[in-house]
């Protein structure tokens, strides 16, 4: 389908956005051998440039077993350069990341209401990702083709999409994936774009968009979890958080949802909390007493001193 120079220039600018995740078990300190593979982008909000990704691509082990939080896995970005020494491909270390939890009040004090991830992690962007360079991108049978060794850029609070808009507008996510051969084991590169995605529902806090297909998520998404969705006109919608195996819906976690979390964690900076360790914060109509009370919570806050 063809496109316009408006939508392939802002697919390109937004492919020089888009950051490769590799992520290992925390005896691999030098990535070598990655068990996991997602996307990212950088945020520049209030001065501060944020790098962001799904939580399920960081720490996948939170998923779905909530008893093994605070088990950190090794992970790096790649960075398109390589080390002409060991002819390896370097990377740079993500740490410091914050990842967030919500637990709904119980109706009874004995009730064992488990905590519920939230799908999204953050951290302060390491000043070496704007040496990252891009891969390269090739698309069979498409015009979408775009260069490597481009250096790579983040999004700006005039690249967010305004709120009103969302209904009325299509959005693409495009992407080079990392991942490793099923057959070979040896690594290998996957270059996906999906265009002409439409706004379905809102849905708690996540946006619903449907694809004109049936989605075989293995083939054509995995790697892409924590892509930036961005609308054809070249607005930051959100975060890609899933696509539905088997149906035509992908769903997003919305840039105001984003920033409400970043913020969060801005005010409690500011307020001088040491964020070091791990903390819990009590929302509307939930007491501190519901929290320490709750026989889930107690469990993962015994957990996390377990693995200090």
């Amino acid at each position: 389908m063809p496109i316009s120079l408006e939508i392939f220039n802002n697919v390109w600018s937004t492919y020089n956005k888009c950051f490769q995740i590799m992520v290992s078990p925390s005896y691999h300190k030098n990535l070598g051998d990655p068990k996991g593979f997602g996307s990212g982008f950088i945020l520049n909000h209030r001065g501060t440039n944020y790098f962001i990704t799904a939580d399920h691509v960081t720490s996948p082990h939170n998923h779905p077993d909530f008893v093994q939080w605070g088990n950190d896995c090794i992970c790096g970005v790649a960075s398109g350069h390589n080390d002409t020494k060991t002819h390896s491909h370097l990377c740079v270390p993500l740490k410091s990341r914050f990842e967030f939890v919500k637990a709904p009040k119980p109706t009874d004090k004995n009730d064992l209401v488990f905590p519920e991830e939230v799908d999204f992690t953050f951290c302060e962007a390491p000043k070496k990702l704007y040496t990252c360079v891009t891969l390269g991108f090739t698309l069979p049978h498409s015009i979408l083709s775009f260069p490597c060794n481009q250096r790579k850029d983040g999004f700006v609070q005039s690249d967010l999409i305004n709120m009103d808009e969302v209904k009325n507008s299509s959005y693409f996510v495009i992407g080079t994936i990392l991942g490793v051969d099923n057959i070979t084991n040896d690594g290998c590169v996957k270059h996906k774009a999906h265009l002409n995605l439409r706004f379905s529902r809102y849905d708690d806090e996540i946006i619903a968009l449907t694809t004109s297909y049936i989605i075989n998520r293995e083939r054509d998404w995995a790697g892409l979890s924590g892509s930036p969705v961005v609308s054809d006109d070249g607005k930051l919608l959100g975060m890609l958080l899933r696509a539905s195996d088997g149906f035509n819906e992908i769903r997003v976690m919305p840039i105001s949802s984003i920033i409400s979390k970043i913020d969060l964690i801005q005010r409690m900076e500011q307020n001088g909390l040491n964020l070091d360790e791990p903390f819990i914060v009590v929302g509307p109509k939930v007491s501190l007493d519901d929290v320490k009370n709750n026989p889930a919570m107690q469990e993962i806050v015994a957990k996390l001193n377990r693995n200090k």
